[in-house]
């Protein structure tokens, strides 16, 4: 929708090339970004904060029927290998045609626009962080994909069409289309008329994912298929059956194998023209898994080329092949884990002397017991960022002495000019507690202008932070006025910071700030 960060960002730098890159702060910039009813200065933050809401706009693990990405099979099912990742829409395929070569689909110029992000992000350092499968990575590349790579994203569609093109009994072939497998593979005339509740998706609604019918397939031949034009994006059932619209009248109940696949976001279309009326014979099989294996593989193959022309117009093309996908993926997503040693050799003692040794250890506990989940919001809390680029060797975390607060304050932290303030904490326990409750809780940055409202006051206190406002993503906006001026600069301050006025309250609404 219009209010989405990636529509945000894309009516504002759409039309840019964000190749220059220019240091403010500490850490450079491929834009410069306010946010409405806020008052951070982007010295570096704001604009890492934009890349990390953005990732997590494109990775909605409810989409909608226009949403960019969607979760993989194996996410939304919970089964084989790379859960968390998300792949294209291909539901959007039949959308990205344009009028004429030279006039790309809406569509395809925001998938190319995540390319050019893409390349800001390793030309500056900063990684956008979005999950996406090797099989992606591959097509990035150019490099073949195989049923492996499929599985990857989807094992219950490669078992189930291994297990119908190694069936030998042609006696019962034509009883196959009644079984949970056809089902999967989106090859049964008539798919039933009670789609399921999707509790993969969620565990208390309808999928929210519909498609229209009419998608483009590989090689241009395969459309949409189904009752009413659209199917849910649904979860198999407890009986073993994922179950769609109705299609393929005509074809009678002994030959209900036909020349329909199911794609990554559940839409059926015919692999063939009349696809969902002709039958499947026995000795077609190989040929049906065959092709049906390509339209799976290649379903994506229109998004990765937007995304990497987009990706050309940052970075040479020509440098993609001396990479293996695991190292692209690296450079562009950066690291998904957070480890502990890259991080000692960015965070730099800078403590008061008197508690130096002791509060620096205590962070080093603190930070070796975190999940990795929490390490990443750690990362996001003092640098507007949630992962780590391949090469940290120009990054430096400060740890500094808040010599005037104690245990009734939550550290603070600056994003654009990467400290963290940490205040005189009279144990580990405490600091472990006001560190977790930080950064998982303190989303505003607020210390830029007054824009408190009735709850500010004039303490002395807060003189140093008279600058505030509260952060809130969705609202989020590009300062697009002399943007061609401010594009190439990057910086921006965040601090995080609550004070409080007895014990440190236990309740998730006390409100935070971030300067």
């Amino acid at each position: 929708g219009g209010g989405s960060v990636v529509s945000q960002l894309y009516a504002a730098l759409g039309d840019m090339a964000l190749l220059r890159a220019k240091s403010k702060g500490k850490g450079m910039m491929a834009w410069q970004v306010s946010f409405v009813g806020e008052g951070g200065d982007d010295y570096g933050g704001l604009f890492r904060e934009s890349i990390r809401e953005l990732a997590a706009d494109l990775q909605q693990a409810v989409p909608t029927a226009n949403s960019l990405f969607i979760p993989s099979p194996n996410q939304r099912y919970n089964v084989g290998m790379n859960r968390e990742t998300f792949v294209p829409n291909p539901s959007l395929s039949s959308t990205s045609h344009g009028n004429q070569a030279n006039h790309p689909s809406p569509i395809k110029l925001h998938f190319a626009f995540i390319g050019k992000i893409m390349g800001a992000g390793m030309r500056t350092s900063n990684p956008l962080g979005l999950d996406l499968p090797p099989l992606i990575w591959k097509r990035f590349l150019q490099q073949e994909v195989t049923a492996r790579d499929l599985a990857g994203i989807d094992e219950r569609f490669v078992r189930s069409l291994s297990l119908l093109r190694l069936h030998g009994l042609e006696s019962s072939w034509a009883s196959l289309g009644l079984t949970g497998s056809a089902s999967i593979v989106g090859c049964n005339a008539f798919l039933g008329s009670s789609p399921l509740s999707p509790t993969s998706l969620s565990s208390s609604s309808p999928a929210t994912l519909r498609s229209t019918a009419g998608g483009m397939a590989a090689g241009g031949h395969a459309r949409g298929v189904g009752g009413g034009g659209e199917l849910d994006l649904s979860a198999r059932g407890s009986g073993g059956s994922e179950t769609g619209a109705g299609a393929g009248a005509g074809v009678g109940a002994g030959a209900s194998l036909v020349w329909t696949v199911r794609s990554a976001s559940g839409r059926v279309v015919e692999l063939v023209a009349g696809g969902g009326k002709r039958p499947v014979l026995f000795h077609e099989r190989d040929l049906f898994a065959s092709t049906a294996l390509k339209y799976r593989l290649s379903e994506f193959d229109w998004a990765v080329e937007a995304m990497r022309h987009g990706l050309g117009q940052n970075v040479p093309l020509l440098m993609l092949p001396l990479l293996t996908y695991r190292e692209l993926r690296v450079r562009v997503c950066g690291e998904v884990s957070v480890d502990l040693e890259v991080l000692k050799g960015i965070i730099k003692n800078k403590l008061d002397s008197a508690d130096s040794e002791r509060i620096m250890a205590w962070i080093w506990q603190t930070l070796e017991e975190f999940s990795n989940h929490e390490r990443k919001q750690f990362l996001g809390f003092v640098w507007g960022r949630e992962r780590l680029p391949r090469d940290t060797s120009g990054l430096q975390l400060e740890v500094r002495t808040q010599a005037t607060h104690g245990d009734d304050h939550l550290p603070s932290s600056h994003t654009c000019f990467n400290a963290l303030d940490i205040p005189r904490y009279s144990s580990l326990k405490v600091l472990q507690d006001k560190l977790r409750y930080a950064i998982a809780h303190c989303k505003a940055i607020d210390t830029d202008f007054a824009a408190r409202g009735p709850q500010a006051d004039d303490s002395e206190e807060d003189a140093d932070h008279d600058d505030s406002h509260q952060y809130s993503p969705v609202h989020a906006r590009l300062q697009s006025e002399g943007l061609e001026d401010h594009f190439g600069q990057f910086a921006s301050d965040s601090a995080a910071e609550r004070e409080v006025d007895g014990p440190q309250p236990q309740s998730t609404n006390a409100p935070c700030r971030i300067s």
